[in-house]
């Protein structure tokens, strides 16, 4: 199992090196599951100087004050939304999509159209409308948490 993830989390770190930038993406109407693992792998990506977003809705939604409190406690985490996103997106850009794979659960369904470069990272039972087309695909349903 260790060999497992550690080849996952090479190839996870080497196609986010060769992207122009990464937006790391939870579930619509996050909890501290989803936005919990974007903050880990902003904090790895961070750690391999690898130009790094979480995407963040802007809503009252008091799972995201929790959230937006818990990033506000980490330095340089840099969070983007579907008002702003836009500006920093290029054809190079990485879309990292963490606690579901189901592309109408996604924060933002419509980045889909816009980012092709995808990894999806998961630990739910895989459902029939999975997102596809994406660069790595992982799911491991008998773990607890996504990262």
């Amino acid at each position: 199992m260790g060999d497992i993830m550690e080849n996952l989390f090479d190839r996870i770190i080497e196609m986010a090196a060769k992207s122009d930038k990464v937006i790391l993406m939870g579930h619509h109407h996050p909890d501290m599951d989803a936005y919990g693992a974007c903050l880990g792998l902003s904090s790895i990506l961070d750690n391999e100087n690898i130009e790094n977003y979480i995407f963040l809705d802007t809503s009252d939604d008091e799972n995201i004050k929790s959230i937006k409190q818990a990033i506000n406690m980490i330095n340089n985490v840099n969070y983007v939304n579907k008002d702003n996103y836009k500006s920093i997106i290029t054809e190079n850009t990485l879309l990292i999509i963490s606690d579901t794979h189901i592309p109408d659960r996604i924060e933002y369904p419509d980045i889909l159209n816009e980012i092709k470069k995808v990894i999806v990272l998961d630990h739910h039972i895989k459902m029939p409308n999975y997102i596809k087309d994406t660069d790595i695909f992982y799911i491991d349903s008998d773990r607890k948490s996504v990262v």
